[in-house]
């Protein structure tokens, strides 16, 4: 069976499912404990949860990465046995060094810290850049795939044109 996860999403399964989601600064992150066949996965908006809202956990790394480990040692397995993986954290916007163009490897950092503390190792990981990504995770095998998405072409409204090329 098929899952997307949305934003602030996350659900663990077992072997045969697959996960997907798509990126830009989010970052998705994929939990596999290679023991169980079990894989999970969580995709993270913002690195840190303000406190000023009701949101779901999945929405920060600092609130959704310990909710993604809890969920998966209720399928049974252990912090210590778990891998990961993490993709996204694209620069998508440009504004200032300290302003949105910087939350996505923020998002990244805050998700390594976090695992860190878990003692959960990460095997492998595709964030930064400025282009989003299509993220599948086989939960059977662990095997993650990963493709860049094509930067879109914007165009003001007097560049449009009438299909033939005319203003």
């Amino acid at each position: 069976m098929e899952h997307f996860i949305q934003i602030s999403e996350l659900k663990v399964t077992p072997s045969p499912d697959v996960l997907r989601t798509v990126v830009g600064s989010c970052i998705a992150l994929c939990l596999f404990d290679r023991a169980r066949s079990i894989g999970g996965m969580v995709h993270i908006l913002m690195p840190e949860h303000d406190g000023k809202q009701d949101t779901p956990p999945g929405r920060y790394a600092d609130t959704g990465v310990p909710a993604l480990v809890r969920e998966m040692q209720r399928s049974g397995s252990r912090a210590p046995g778990l891998e990961a993986a993490l993709f996204g954290g694209a620069s998508m916007f440009t504004s200032g060094s300290n302003g949105i163009r910087s939350i996505g490897l923020r998002n990244a950092d805050v998700v390594r810290e976090i695992l860190a503390e878990y003692r959960i190792p990460v095997r492998d990981e595709d964030v930064g850049g400025t282009l989003g990504r299509r993220v599948v995770f086989h939960c059977g095998t662990g095997r993650v795939d990963v493709s860049m998405l094509a930067k879109p072409t914007w165009r003001t409204a007097s560049a449009a044109t009438d299909g033939n090329g005319k203003k």
